[in-house]
């Protein structure tokens, strides 16, 4: 209730309601009205010219305005203790000795936010203590906070490291005190309730219309000897394939945006439907991931690996020029903005992802670059749960050596990529029937969504949409840019397992040897 508050929902309604099942298990079920969410009407800065004018203040300023407005004028506490935290250190480092404070004065769904420069006692923190984590290492923790000895006492920054230390997996809840000096120091003592089982045996199921029935055991602690860190064992089985993998996440305390992971995997694949070969590869892994801002992820890796093809299903030369041993290393590089609302159902903001897969040739057998580009805007109804979407995306790879760019590494359409069509059914195939892919594809879908068809409160999510897109220049054959599209519908459900989708769609524009598949099914998302 906290968290929608400070999001601008101020007369936001929870409640709770426990049923019963079978033996000692029971059903929690928590219902949200969120009513009307406030909006920002006016800012008011009640400071005078000289820190006003200054660059920094300007520069700071303009940032807070730019992010209300991506946030369509709500009220949001968060930005605005963001703003004075960055504004009081910056006074402090001036040398003065007051700091801003903001009020907001409500007016029905709308609010005034009000800034103004007072005089403060300054106070020191002389001290930090924290109690109760008798697994997770102190200096853990202290690498997630913001305030330190010998800062001054800033209470939105404190308020800050509370919300970050409440957010790890490993800590349940977190209260602080404040003791104050007969010198206007202050000691802050921390009480931390531990979630002291991090470790967790997994086992799940998963079906799609592409890779049909998933099995997956997992294992894996989040708080590895204290040392905020996670290890993870997977052992998942599919239609397409087998794998094994071992990772491990190190959060840096230098920086708690920082994080680096580890990985070990061993893999059976089975690509005898498709490219017409069997393949296993083992690989060792490197990466680093930056959280650039709220909204804006970074990393880049590396990986080495071993493919081997086998058990070749003819003798086509898509088909032979896979078999063999490889030696590979791909470097990688990504970058993630995501604004929406909502990770699995969202109705409004916007996403982009760029992602770039360089196989260098004078250390890689299978050299190429590999790029594509994923956009996804959901424009939300002005008092409804109706919006508009539209998602793109698009491809291009190429070898780098005057080889041929291998099909496992070209790009497939169809099944989830491309609805109405089946599973790797976009493109042209082999007379004995070995999928060829393409070296560039792009897919563009404009559709109209609703969180709900009979009531509000219904966990059922429904789309219309409309697709279009191509696959084309493969290096085994000559294909020419020919459009496809499908129009259809998509219906999840947000269910106790997880969410259930349901998509028909019927194609429109097709080529001769593409695959139709109108109806899919797949627990996860549609979209």
């Amino acid at each position: 209730k906290d968290f929608y508050v400070k999001k601008g929902f101020s007369n936001i309604d929870i409640s709770y309601q426990i049923e019963k099942k079978v033996g000692s298990s029971y059903f929690l079920n928590f219902y949200i009205n969120e009513n009307e969410r406030v909006t920002i009407n006016e800012i008011n800065f009640n400071i005078p010219d000289i820190i006003q004018d200054d660059e920094f203040f300007l520069d700071s300023k303009n940032t807070l305005l730019k992010k209300i407005k991506q946030n369509q004028s709500f009220l949001d506490v968060y930005l605005l203790n963001d703003f004075q935290i960055v504004i009081n250190d910056f006074l402090f480092k001036q040398g003065f000795s007051k700091s801003i404070e903001y009020q907001i004065n409500l007016l029905d769904s709308t609010s005034d936010i009000n800034f103004e420069l007072i005089e403060n006692e300054i106070k020191t923190v002389k001290e930090l203590n924290f109690y109760g984590n008798t697994i997770t290492k102190t200096n853990i923790l202290l690498s997630k906070i913001d305030i330190f000895p010998g800062d001054n006492l800033n209470i939105k920054k404190l308020d800050n490291s509370i919300d970050k230390l409440n957010s790890l997996k490993y800590v349940n809840k977190v209260n602080y005190s404040l003791n104050e000096n007969e010198d206007k120091s202050v000691v802050i003592n921390y009480d931390i309730e531990e979630n002291k089982k991090t470790g967790n045996f997994l086992m799940g199921g998963s079906f799609n219309g592409d890779l049909g029935l998933g099995i997956i055991f997992c294992l894996k602690d989040e708080n590895l000897f204290g040392s905020g860190n996670e290890i993870q064992a997977d052992v998942t089985f599919n239609s397409e394939q087998s794998l094994f993998s071992i990772t491990y996440i190190s959060n840096s305390i230098k920086n708690n945006s920082i994080s680096n992971s580890y990985s070990v995997k061993n893999k059976e694949i089975d690509y005898s439907e498709n490219f017409g070969f069997k393949a296993q590869e083992k690989s060792i892994g490197y990466g680093t991931s930056l959280k650039y801002s709220d909204d804006i992820n970074l990393s880049i890796g590396a990986n080495f690996s071993n493919i081997r093809g086998f058990s070749k299903k003819n003798s086509d030369l898509a088909v032979t020029d896979n078999i063999g041993n490889f030696d590979n290393i791909n470097l990688t590089f990504t970058i993630n903005q995501d604004s929406t609302n909502n990770f699995l159902y969202p109705s409004k903001g916007f996403s982009n992802n760029l992602s770039i897969q360089y196989s260098p040739d004078f250390i890689s057998e299978s050299t190429y670059i590999r790029t594509t580009y994923q956009n996804n805007y959901y424009y939300e109804l002005q008092n409804s749960s109706n919006y508009f979407f539209i998602s793109n995306d698009i491809g291009i790879a190429d070898s780098l050596d005057g080889s041929k760019l291998k099909t496992i590494n070209a790009f497939n359409l169809g099944g989830l990529s491309f609805k109405g069509f089946d599973y790797m059914g976009v493109g042209k195939r082999t007379s004995n029937n070995t999928y060829l892919g393409g070296n560039k594809y792009f897919t563009s879908t404009i559709g109209y969504g609703s969180s709900f068809i009979f009531d509000s409160k219904d966990n059922f999510y429904f789309r219309l949409f409309y697709s279009i897109g191509s696959l084309w220049d493969s290096d085994y054959i000559k294909e020419d840019f020919k459009l496809r599209s499908s129009i259809g519908t998509s219906f999840d459900i947000l269910s106790p397992i997880g969410p259930i989708s349901f998509t028909y769609a019927i194609p429109l524009l097709k080529e001769k040897n593409d695959k139709e598949r109108k109806f899919n099914f797949s627990i996860g998302t549609s979209f």
